[in-house]
């Protein structure tokens, strides 16, 4: 695509400029879609793994939780200890 855009410039005529501008920009405006419905999919993969796996974890979310609970309790009864 790079050399047919090069090629631009050595169109002889106004019709084969058009032609030649035209095809171009048909190229790369498949070349565009093509892209994005590449990397449209791609996130589509990606984001049916992120629920995936947040629909699969409901227990560590409850653990982490628990966890930072405690966490907070262990920190106030150390501050209570030190006054």
């Amino acid at each position: 695509m790079i050399e047919q855009s090069f090629r631009v410039g050595e169109a002889k005529s106004p019709e084969e400029y058009r032609r030649v501008v035209e095809d171009l920009w048909r190229k790369l405006s498949d070349n565009f879609k093509e892209r994005s419905e590449a990397q449209f999919r791609e996130f589509q993969g990606a984001a049916e793994k992120w629920f995936e796996l947040a629909r699969s974890a409901p227990t560590a979310e409850s653990d982490s939780s628990r966890n930072y609970r405690e966490a907070g309790r262990a920190y106030s009864e150390s501050q209570t200890a030190r006054a």
